[in-house]
């Protein structure tokens, strides 16, 4: 789970990526 957050808070420009990483975490 770390890890998914992690590259939503790097890829925070891709808010749609981090949507996405968020939805596989779950």
């Amino acid at each position: 789970m770390s890890t998914y957050l992690t590259i939503c808070i790097f890829v925070v420009d891709s808010m749609y990526f981090c949507a996405t990483s968020s939805v596989v975490c779950e």
